[in-house]
Parts: C-alpha cells; structure tokens; sequence
C-alpha cells in the first residue's frame, strides 16, 4: 500500500510542535506513484483529499499549540 506522505507546518512557529504527518493513500486521491511524482507541489495540494488531510493536520497543530500555550502559561 503506496502512501503520500504530507507535512505541514505550524500555525505559529514560535511554539513548541513544529509539524504534523498525514499520510494518505493513493488510492484516495486515484492516482498512481508514476502519476504522483510527475505533480508539483502545488498540483499536489489542489487534490481535494490532500486539502482536507492538510486542514486536519492544520487543526490539530493549533489545537496542540493552544494546549502546549496554556500549559507554559499556568
């Protein structure tokens, strides 16, 4: 089972959790490994399934980072 594997960065990089990992199968976004490597960057991150994986990961960054705030702050 092939994956693309995705890293997104923080919301705010003056807080502790510099990354999330998504991984997402190709057969989600139906695509092959030949087909995904020809892709940009930026072709890559107009398919939808990577843009909701990205979204995820973007909320869990800041979810975690409003976290790891408040615990420094008490």
């Amino acid at each position: 089972m092939k994956k693309i594997i995705m890293l997104t960065t923080p919301v705010r990089a003056d807080l502790f959790l510099p990354f999330e990992f998504k991984r997402l199968k190709l057969s989600n976004v139906k695509l092959s490994g030949a087909e995904v490597k020809k892709l940009s960057l930026r072709e890559l991150e107009a398919l939808e399934p990577v843009k909701e994986k990205k979204a995820e990961a973007e909320k869990q960054l800041l979810d975690y980072q409003i976290w790891n705030q408040n615990m420094v702050t008490c």
